[in-house]
């Protein structure tokens, strides 16, 4: 049996299952799409309350599917007479975690590392995955440099990482 401690239905996107998610794609999706109409959203919360209180209360417990979510907070969108802001909302998705430890271990040399990153990448967005919380930077650099000291070239070697992970990056690296 798995157990969640939150009262939140996991959200399926692609492969993934993502059950520890916030609010903030949310309004960044909100914002979006209030941006794309330009007019200004003054009850954005309020959105973003309903579709939570959805989520918690109303929602079966079951996997919701990322795009059966936007169905549905588009419907509530459309039914409140907002068919124009329901028709620019994005399909954004909440940060699923990408542990680059990982990737390292099974591609230890740097070239490698960064082409197995851009594969991975490239999957989780075809599956409708918009933004990523990178983690395991340090374990990331212990494998490339193939030793568990950290000195000099560590640094760099960071540096370089942050580089890589840089033209992925939305959300802030999860720094270990």
């Amino acid at each position: 049996m798995i157990c969640f401690k939150s009262k939140k239905p996991p959200l399926r996107i692609g492969d993934y299952l993502v059950s520890e998610y916030n609010a903030d794609w949310l309004a960044e999706a909100f914002d979006t799409a209030a941006a794309r109409l330009d007019m200004d959203l003054p009850f954005r919360d309020d959105l973003i309350t309903a579709v939570w209180t959805y989520l918690e209360e109303t929602c079966p417990w079951r996997v919701l599917s990322l795009d059966e979510l936007y169905r549905k907070i588009r419907a509530m969108l459309s039914e409140v007479g907002l068919s124009a802001l329901a028709s620019q909302l994005p399909e954004l998705s909440p940060p699923v975690q990408v542990a680059i430890d990982e990737i390292a271990k099974i591609n230890p040399l740097l070239l490698f590392f960064a082409s197995n990153l851009n594969r991975k990448v490239a999957s989780l967005r075809s599956m409708g995955v918009t933004d990523y919380l990178f983690s395991g930077e340090k374990e990331c650099v212990y494998e490339l440099q193939g030793k568990k000291i950290w000195n000099k070239n560590s640094d760099f070697l960071l540096e370089e990482i942050h580089f890589l992970l840089s033209k992925y990056k939305s959300q802030d690296i999860v720094h270990q």
